[in-house]
């Protein structure tokens, strides 16, 4: 009689499957859930680089300047609040948050003011309130 020897290896429908099953781990590994997606620490980033765009324009300027802030989202204007000034990386004077980001202020107006100096002041009076 003759004696089968032992197969060593896997079948091709044994390797089709351990594939199939990296390649759902992989997806699963490397999907990400779109609220999870909103990065706070770049949109800070941004607020703080309009914030200092906003400086920079008022002391080049030497005439204050104004950010409005808004739960969604804030804007670029001149001290009237409503004239105004496009933002360098948009086509508005508008900016959006992401859905699930949310601008909250202690200021008492909601927006900031700064002057010729590049003082900020939380009223748009003269002298102010720094």
């Amino acid at each position: 009689m003759l004696q089968r020897g032992i197969q060593k290896g896997f079948t091709l429908i044994e390797l089709i499957t351990i594939m199939v099953l990296i390649a759902i781990l992989i997806v699963v590994a490397t999907m990400r859930d779109p609220t999870a997606g909103i990065q706070v620490d770049r949109q800070a980033d941004r607020l703080a680089n309009d914030l200092r765009y906003m400086q920079h324009l008022a002391m080049t300027r030497n005439e204050r300047t104004r950010i409005n802030f808004a739960a969604g989202q804030y804007t670029l204007t001149e001290l009237d609040g409503s004239t105004a000034i496009d933002h360098p990386a948009l086509p508005s004077n508008v900016v959006t948050m992401p859905s699930g980001v949310v601008v909250s202020t202690d200021l008492p107006n909601d927006f900031i003011v700064f002057d010729g100096l590049g003082q900020p002041y939380t009223d748009n009076t003269l002298p102010g309130t720094l």
